[in-house]
């Protein structure tokens, strides 16, 4: 197999040229549908063509090394994922799917490792304040989801892998359309029974549905339903397997669900009304037995989180290049936590938030939006978020020159508020900050390149023990991102590289876990009956806290190179190979957690991609 994939690179021409890629349509930056060279804000777009060919096992490896997003495993396979964009914090980054919101507000996004790639048609990565249209949780930016949605004649994919550490994994996809009706459903289980340590075994399972119907001419509905179950050990108490003993009788159990309805309805040429509703459950529980290192004997931690939204959104599009969209959003909250012993906290609370956005093309060469919004909490009162941005177009050398500007908020985690050494009297998290970029295109889209500077100033941040809004931060640093995606097949490639600095205002200390260089570099190659993929991370030196003495420590830059491949053996089966790490690089994403060694992963697929 190894052979095959060297081979590949080597021999395999690039077929026939193909027309110009089409100009991708996204979501995320305004809440309507606008083209790439239409937007004046810094977006990472992902196609569906993209994310298959890598063939990225979770949607971590997916985001890694993207530009200006630093993503973080916090031990091995399954384990908690923190997402720093632009040097802020793991909760500032708010995470949808289909546009539904998937996080909790002031809560790292537990469930990124749950998230298969395999079903997803696009990721769209936002860069800077997007509080002005989302609310809370969108200080840094926005990872919006997009899953595939079914179109043509109904087919099936399925495929089983097993590889190291005693790993398997099945998956399945059904999708397609008939009539007005339109469908994808798929799911996945992923057990892995001998780790990396002791007590680090894994086991998740997910399902999704997607359906679309057109009920008539000017009236669409989409309902969306996922769920995620995990079962682990819990192998370390928070130090990591390298600076304490492995804790051999502590395990966790995860489950999510997420369910929404969304109804597009357009009563007039120029008008698009949207409403939508969601309900989203996490269920949580820990439990440790009693040890050397837990002198309470045993303990138990249980915490329940759901969280009911409804929205509507309105489209008016005034004259040709100048359009008008306003939103109102309700959501309410419930918390329950739970140690035992008669010990835990119950809470909930009710945010309104409306929104109000204008976006205008002068001569279709210089792009204006201005977005604000106001959100009512019943913990916090009243707080105000908004974002300017402009560019200017040359179209005969395809560029693109952009500035923004703005404000986000992150609202205090339920724990923060209400747990056993709460403080129900915090602010959420407040920011300011900016971009000035250049988006170049050539070969007719088939290379697009960016640069971007940001900066953000971010006031209010949760810190301390009991918790109080005093800590203050600041982020600058440099953005430049590429790809080359000339057609489906061929050669292809994307790169990103991320220079920050990220400081603590009060102490002049390097924020942690924030490298200062980042780096990612992939190329491979792609056609019906072959595909390959070589991934090479960099990631620089960082501060981190060693939790075992709790004193800052500099923790070793690194690379790290993935692998991937599939080939035919047979009309629509196909062999296929997951490499990571692999030159088994010695590394730590977090002080005392090892990185994932080298491991590999060997699959049969069936039917058509």
């Amino acid at each position: 197999m190894w052979s095959l994939l060297i081979a590949a690179f080597f021999v395999f021409q690039d077929p026939q040229p193909e027309p110009p890629p089409q100009e991708p349509i996204v979501i995320s930056a305004t809440r309507t549908q606008v083209k790439m060279s239409d937007l004046p804000f810094a977006l990472e777009y992902l196609s569906y063509e993209q994310i298959q060919a890598e063939d990225m096992d979770t949607l971590t490896e997916v985001l890694r090394g993207s530009a200006g997003l630093h993503v973080v495993n916090n031990g091995t396979r399954g384990y908690n994922v923190s997402v720093f964009t632009r040097g802020t914090d793991s909760s500032h980054t708010l995470v949808l799917i289909d546009g539904f919101k998937l996080n909790r507000d002031g809560d790292t996004f537990f469930e990124m490792e749950m998230l298969s790639p395999h079903d997803l048609a696009r990721a769209e990565i936002l860069r800077g304040p997007g509080s002005s249209l989302y609310g809370s949780g969108a200080l840094g930016g926005v990872i919006h989801l997009e899953t595939v949605q079914g179109a043509g004649e109904p087919r099936f994919l399925g495929s089983i892998s097993l590889g190291s550490f005693a790993t398997h994994k099945e998956e399945v996809l059904t999708t397609g359309k008939s009539d007005a009706v339109a469908f994808t459903v798929s799911g996945y289980r992923l057990e892995q029974s001998d780790g990396q340590f002791d007590n680090s075994d894994v086991e998740m399972f997910g399902a999704a549905a997607r359906l679309d119907v057109d009920i008539s001419p000017t009236v669409s509905a989409k309902v969306v339903a996922r769920g995620y179950r995990a079962d682990r050990g819990i192998y370390t108490n928070d130090a990591g397997p390298l600076l304490q003993p492995i804790d051999l009788n502590a395990w966790a159990k995860e489950e999510m669900t997420l369910f929404g309805a969304e109804f597009s309805i357009q009563p007039a040429k120029r008008w698009l009304v949207q409403v939508r509703a969601s309900t989203y459950v996490m269920d949580r529980l820990s439990f440790d037995g009693g040890d050397a290192f837990d002198i309470f004997g045993d303990s138990q931690f249980d915490t329940f989180y759901d969280r009911f939204t409804t929205e509507a959104l309105a489209v008016f599009e005034a004259a040709e290049g100048i359009r008008f969209s306003a939103g109102v959003e309700r959501t309410e909250e419930d918390f329950t936590s739970d140690f035992g012993g008669g010990f835990g906290n119950r809470g909930d609370r009710d945010n309104t938030g409306g929104f109000l956005q204008a976006e205008a093309s002068v001569l279709e060469e210089l792009l204006l939006t201005l977005s604000g919004r106001v959100d009512d909490n019943t913990f916090f009162g009243s707080e105000a978020t908004w974002r300017a941005a402009a560019a200017y177009r040359v179209r005969s050398s395809d560029t693109k020159l952009r500035c923004s500007w703005g404000t986000g908020i992150t609202a205090p985690a339920f724990l923060d508020l209400l747990g056993a050494f709460g403080n129900p009297k915090l602010l959420p998290e407040e920011a300011q900050g900016g971009d000035v970029g250049i988006d170049q295109a050539f070969l007719g889209g088939s290379v697009r390149v960016s640069a971007t500077a940001f900066y953000n100033s971010i006031q209010n941040l949760i810190q301390g023990f009991p918790p109080a809004n005093v800590g203050r931060a600041r982020t600058r640093g440099v953005e430049l991102g590429g790809e080359y995606a000339p057609g489906k097949e061929g050669w292809f490639a994307r790169g990103g590289y991320t220079l920050l600095r990220a400081k603590d205002e009060a102490t002049g200390l390097d924020l942690i876990r924030r490298p200062r260089h980042e780096a990612r570099l992939g190329a491979g190659y792609r056609q019906a009956g072959f595909g390959g993929w070589v991934d090479v991370v960099y990631v620089g030196e960082r501060e981190d806290i060693n939790f075992a003495t709790f004193a800052r420590e500099t923790v070793d830059g690194f690379f790290k190179v993935d692998l991937s491949g599939r080939v035919e053996v047979a009309d629509e089966v196909r062999l296929t190979l997951r490499v990571e790490n692999a030159f088994d690089s010695n590394y730590e994403e977090v002080r005392g957690f090892p990185g994932a060694e080298f491991n590999a992963m060997l699959g049969l697929e069936v039917g058509p991609r």
